[in-house]
């Protein structure tokens, strides 16, 4: 069985209206021709069509209004036209016909018009509601977007304040002074230094640069193990001496798909490549200017530490004596500070140096006796993030190198360390000088202090 499906409008106008009006004004007929005098009511006034007119016009509007007012009139008139009285003029007679009709005609009007205001301002303040509702989704979802960033931007800070302490932790694992061991602990120095997905440090051997060691690397990955002679990565790389970025267009061709950075390990002794550093994967944010030089700096700090250890293992070979405990030397001080200095910009923490002086005396037997005091002295008691190295400026003068420190913290360590000497039977009574400077500082303030004690 078919459905009959009714149009919605008729010329113009509302199907419904229309339906409704027929209705009523043919209920309205019948029940005066069966019920009453017959002639539609025409004598009464108000007209009962008033009814339907007034209802229709408010419900639907002008047009609907309109077409229930020219219905009105067509069943009041058709068929049931009155005779002119003997006491009406032709004009009165007219003007009697037409009033009831132009009076229904103009309130179908007004009130359509009126109906149709209050839609059009009904809808104005639709829209306007809508566009608030979305409006409110959106800063709803901005703040749930903020929200989520601010999260994961404390994440990730936690995350490189860890990373920082490890790097401190794993530099100073690189005093173990064997060569092999030292390109082994590479991957805990560059990942925490760098915050790497994927890479990999190669040893130069007879056949061109080979993996040691690498980190993140699937089964999937295509990467080189051996990088030949011949390959231009190689020649780039133990020739020229330089850090390969494939930000650099001329780099992209050398680096091909092997990775996004690569930079030579070198002797700082010697002078020559021992080995390299590449990234294969890094996130895009973090590859920058900023974690370039890192980078650059990390390179600096492995060669250096190969060749502490070359030279210490060539040393020790042929010695008689241990050399334990060791100090850093000076040199290494100066490329330490850089990294630091490098990631306490890039993580924003304060940094600070304790310029440390022992008035030493005695024969020279005793003033070596008083170094190797000091040396334990620091060793036991400079925090596990800080370190310390020996001075230029001359015997029992060193450098102690404090991350995550502040001036006032270093003043309280330095008055804790005063109480301590008395401790080290070499050293108890020598005199000790502290000058104390922030060599950086997230608030931008930096300050320095001298103490002193007898």
């Amino acid at each position: 069985m078919k459905m009959i499906h009714m149009p919605k409008y008729v010329a113009g106008v509302r199907t419904a209206a229309l339906l409704e009006t027929l209705f009523f004004l043919t209920a309205l007929t019948v029940g005066d021709y069966f019920f009453g005098a017959g002639d539609r009511m025409i004598t009464l006034s108000p007209h009962p069509f008033w009814i339907i007119i007034l209802l229709i016009s408010v419900q639907y509007g002008t047009f609907e209004g309109l077409s229930a007012a020219l219905l009105s009139t067509l069943f009041l008139y058709v068929g049931n036209v009155p005779q002119q009285t003997i006491r009406e003029t032709l004009f009165e007679y007219q003007f009697q016909l037409a009033l009831r009709p132009l009076l229904w005609f103009m309130a179908a009007f007004i009130l359509g018009e009126l109906r149709n205001r209050l839609a059009m301002q009904n809808k104005e303040l639709e829209g306007e509601l809508q566009k608030l509702r979305e409006e409110s989704d959106e800063v709803v979802k901005n703040y749930e977007s903020l929200k989520n960033a601010k999260e994961n931007l404390e994440a990730h800070l936690v995350t490189q304040q860890r990373s920082t302490a490890m790097t401190y932790k794993t530099l100073k694992g690189l005093e173990s002074l064997n060569p092999a061991q030292i390109i082994m602990k590479l991957n805990g120095v560059v990942e925490a230094a760098l915050n790497l997905k994927k890479f990999s440090v190669y040893t130069l051997g007879p056949n061109g640069l080979e993996v040691a060691t690498s980190h993140g690397w699937s089964d999937d990955d295509r990467y080189l193990l051996r990088i030949t002679p011949d390959n231009l990565l190689y020649r780039e790389l133990v020739s020229a001496e330089r850090i390969i970025c494939l930000i650099n267009k001329e780099d992209q061709k050398i680096l091909g798909d092997q990775g996004v950075l690569a930079g030579p390990l070198i002797d700082s002794e010697e002078g020559f490549v021992f080995g390299m550093l590449k990234v294969e994967e890094i996130e895009f944010l973090e590859l920058n200017t900023s974690s370039i030089e890192t980078f650059r700096t990390v390179c600096e700090l492995i060669g250096m530490a190969y060749t502490n250890a070359r030279q210490h293992k060539k040393v020790e070979e042929s010695s008689l004596l241990s050399s334990k405990p060791l100090m850093f030397s000076y040199h290494f001080y100066t490329v330490q500070k850089k990294l630091f200095l490098a990631l306490a910009r890039q993580r924003q923490f304060p940094l600070s140096l304790a310029k440390v002086s022992f008035v030493l005396s005695g024969t020279e037997k005793e003033e070596e006796d008083q170094l190797e005091g000091i040396k334990r002295f620091f060793k036991d008691n400079i925090p596990q993030d800080g370190s310390y190295f020996h001075d230029e400026r001359g015997r029992g003068k060193f450098l102690l190198l404090l991350p995550y420190q502040h001036p006032s913290d270093v003043e309280q360590l330095a008055v804790a360390l005063v109480g301590k000497v008395s401790n080290y039977p070499n050293i108890k009574d020598i005199k000790l000088h502290f000058s104390i400077e922030e060599l950086y500082s997230p608030e931008g303030k930096t300050s320095s202090k001298e103490t002193s004690s007898s």
